[in-house]
């Protein structure tokens, strides 16, 4: 029989921030020091705040493995800033329930783990090894500057079911970003990025902002919205855009919905502005089974007004639908536009990943996307166009319980029936 060229879905489930314990614990009641705990303490230990109430001070863990948390998540909180420092490459430190009103600030190599934690301003994540974010807010910003930790090892972050209100940079090596909802991002490296709602909140700005030759980015199942704004007093560039792809980055954009990137000022002047994906240079771009609608200028633009702008150069743009109302392009800058539809009918975002087959049900969208089988739907038929087409995201993903796999490698991806799949796995459980 002929080899099957299919995408192989294995998964690997990580369930973060769950660990064995070994070492002692020490309370922290109302009035006491975290910060004396923390001195007392040895790697492996737990620090509890059993009070329900703020603990003044700022606190620093150095060269310490420890896991702290609280009893009380919704009373309890650490009244000033954070910083972690002089870990091994192997040491981890745990938040678990916890508010930190200040910054969160690590320097060197670690893994960090929060689950359930909010940080107050910002989390900046200086040489880290590993990052791991769950269930958890950082109110500011989040940055990861390095593609390797102190130790020059390439270095990792994972972002599930949280929430990051400011811009989101990271240049780690390998990233994934799961379920969550985030404002701006500037990203480079490998990335999967997966049922997450992008929401400018009507700032301008750029949803997805990839960059670099060695930048892969799977971007598949998100809501990409509200890079938008008036802006009537001065001229603008690089505004209102749901993904931009630069320095020859691949991406492969599919089963989204992009829509609502625009600026409506008429009395300004818009450069790159107002567009759902701007290819500006890329070694592979695909944009396929994507929804757009409401991405647009209302007047003065030289490059910018449409749905995709992107060269004929290297881009495949194919099974997108678009808004019947439409006064913008749909492609421009060059790329074919390949078997799109017209849909006019508003989306139900409370189906967004919930109700795969309810959101393209009836509709222009349902079975139109694209038929190979790599793009099946859960249900086995034909890709619907949209976020809820494809069956490589979880429907419940932004709300289970449940361990949530993060990535899989696997090669070949050729595999002819009875040949063999080796696959490789660092440290997850396969289920």
């Amino acid at each position: 029989m002929n080899a099957v060229k299919m995408p192989l879905a294995l998964l690997f489930s990580l369930v973060l921030g769950a660990c064995l314990v070994h070492g002692a614990t020490h309370n922290v009641g109302a009035g006491q020091s975290i910060q004396s705990a923390i001195d007392g303490a040895a790697s492996g230990d737990v620090i509890v705040l059993t009070a329900p109430s703020a603990y003044a001070g700022d606190v620093s863990v150095s060269g310490k493995a420890l896991t702290l948390r609280s009893l009380n998540p919704q009373f309890a909180s650490i009244a000033g800033n954070l910083s972690v420092s002089d870990l091994s490459a192997t040491q981890k430190v745990s938040l678990g329930d916890l508010a930190l009103v200040g910054s969160m600030l690590v320097q060197g190599a670690g893994k960090i783990v929060l689950t359930n934690t909010s940080i107050g301003t910002n989390l900046e994540l200086n040489g880290t090894t590993d990052a791991f974010i769950r269930r958890s807010t950082v109110t500011g910003t989040l940055t990861m500057p390095d593609a390797q930790d102190a130790n020059g090892n390439p270095n990792r972050l994972v972002i599930l079911q949280s929430t990051i209100n400011e811009k989101l940079t990271s240049r780690a090596a390998k990233a994934w970003l799961g379920y969550s909802t985030f404002e701006e991002t500037y990203l480079e490296g490998t990335l999967e990025i997966v049922g997450n709602v992008f929401d400018g909140r009507g700032g301008g700005g750029i949803g997805l902002d990839l960059n670099g030759s060695a930048t892969v980015a799977q971007i598949h199942n998100n809501r990409i919205l509200n890079f938008k704004g008036q802006f009537v007093v001065h001229a603008i560039q690089n505004e209102c855009i749901g993904i931009r792809i630069s320095s020859g980055a691949r991406a492969y954009v599919v089963n989204n919905k992009i829509s609502h990137n625009f600026d409506s000022g008429v009395g300004s002047t818009e450069t790159n502005a107002g567009m759902g994906v701007f290819v500006v240079s890329t070694a592979e771009t695909k944009i396929i089974g994507n929804i757009f609608n409401d991405n647009y200028i209302t007047g003065g633009s030289t490059t910018g007004h449409a749905n995709v702008w992107a060269p004929a150069q290297n881009v495949t743009v194919a099974y997108n639908a678009h808004r019947s109302n439409q006064s913008s392009h749909l492609v421009a800058g060059g790329a074919q536009n390949l078997a799109f539809i017209t849909d006019a009918a508003h989306n139900n975002e409370s189906n967004f990943l919930s109700n795969p087959t309810g959101f393209a049900n009836g509709r222009a969208i349902q079975n139109a996307g694209p038929p190979e089988a790599a793009y099946l739907d859960h249900d086995g038929s034909r890709n619907d166009i949209g976020p809820n087409g494809g069956r490589n995201y979880i429907p419940d993903g932004r709300t289970t319980d449940k361990p949530i796999p993060i990535s899989f490698s696997i090669a070949p991806q050729i595999v002819p029936v009875g040949g063999t799949v080796t696959i490789e796995s660092t440290g997850a459980t396969v289920k």
